[in-house]
């Protein structure tokens, strides 16, 4: 009876996903979608002209997936973690095979802030940002403007990832240092 249960749940689910990937794929067609899940409450906009693409990606609940106008963002990994933000205003990659933990986030772009220029301008400075293959993003990690994180690299609970990563190190802090080094370091 359990075990029919849960097929039943399972099906439901994602029968459901499939309703949120066709009105994503409605609202906004320059979104590729390709095997993807997509949980409940997740939210994917695409500024004109923006290219988004999901692919074999399992998206938990309440995220946000977000690419400004003109940006490029291709998420491949294989999950993203519950209520986590990934946000493009210029170029976003995460490659295939990494996992985010929950509350993560990744953006490619900060508050621009000047003498005599008021903060709802909405100025902002911008760098693409690469996650590599196979890297692990622990729970509240956050991968800052300009960051290549190399393969097989890990990112500590609440890091804060500010400087590129090198394959297979290992960093955690705020902002993140290095705590193992990986074997593609110098």
């Amino acid at each position: 009876m359990r075990r029919t249960l849960r097929g039943v749940r399972r099906a439901g689910a994602l029968a459901m996903s499939a309703a949120r990937v066709c009105y994503v794929r409605l609202a906004f067609p320059d979104v590729t979608i390709t095997g993807t899940v997509l949980g409940p409450g997740v939210e994917v906009y695409a500024g004109k002209g923006a290219v988004v693409v999901l692919s074999g990606v399992v998206v938990g609940r309440g995220c946000q997936i977000i690419a400004g106008p003109g940006a490029f963002l291709r998420v491949a990994a294989e999950s993203v973690g519950p209520h986590s933000v990934i946000v493009a205003r210029d170029h976003v990659e995460i490659a295939e095979g990494s996992l985010l933990a929950e509350m993560t986030v990744v953006r490619d772009a900060d508050h621009a802030r000047s003498a005599g220029t008021p903060l709802r301008a909405g100025l902002h400075r911008t760098a693409p940002v690469y996650i590599g293959p196979d890297v692990w993003l622990g729970a509240r990690a956050t991968v800052l403007r300009g960051v290549r994180v190399g393969a097989g690299a890990t990112v500590a609970a609440g890091a804060v990832v500010t400087r590129d990563v090198d394959p297979g190190s290992t960093v955690g802090g705020v902002p993140a240092r290095v705590i193992r080094v990986g074997e593609g370091a110098a």
